[in-house]
């Protein structure tokens, strides 16, 4: 039941000038599944733009994503969009006690020299960071298809570790990572 003011600069990233290359700007409100849930186009003039979203009283309660973009934006990556992380808390809803507080983390394996060899030794370095991004303490293992358990690893200093491991051609291997949220 609110209204969600903003005013829209357009701008060269590099020089950091305004620019008027586009005479629209979208404005889009993200749910937490980077589904739109509010649309709005605003007319920029010499680059500036003002304009209003009007929050629904049925909306849930959570975390949001304000983003905004024009046509020529369009042409390059979604990375160079506009974006702002929002919470809207309504208090005329009852909370939806079935959501899980969970955290999502971010796992990457980066074997050493940017490529998994097979039948050779490789150091392989993991990385595990929740969703704000910070990296967390972690211990896991390397399973095969058989489930036999081949190598053991862990964090060591900011989310970060390293392991050697052999891989075989011929098989195909699991992670299965145990996550301690303080460090």
């Amino acid at each position: 039941g609110e209204i969600l003011w903003f005013k829209i600069y357009c701008v060269d990233a590099t020089y950091h000038k305004s620019l008027d290359l586009s005479k629209v700007a979208y404005i889009e409100l993200l749910d937490k599944n980077n589904k739109p849930v509010l649309k709005a186009k605003i007319d920029l003039e010499n680059g500036l733009g003002d304009g209003s979203l009007y929050i629904p009283i049925s909306s849930a309660s959570g975390n949001y994503k304000l983003r905004a973009y024009t046509r020529w934006m369009r042409n390059g990556t979604p990375d160079f969009f506009f974006e702002q992380a929002i919470s809207i808390v309504n208090s005329f809803t009852k909370p939806d006690l079935q959501e899980k507080n969970t955290t999502a983390y971010d796992i990457q394996f980066l074997p050493e020299g940017g490529n998994l060899l097979a039948d050779v030794e490789n150091r392989i370095a993991c990385k595990v960071i929740n969703d704000l991004g910070e990296g967390v303490n972690y211990s896991g293992i390397i399973i095969n298809d058989s489930g036999d358990t081949l190598q053991y690893f862990r964090a060591h200093k900011f989310g970060m570790g390293s392991f050697l491991f052999t891989p075989k051609n011929s098989e195909t291997y699991k992670a299965l990572i145990s996550v301690e949220e303080k460090i």
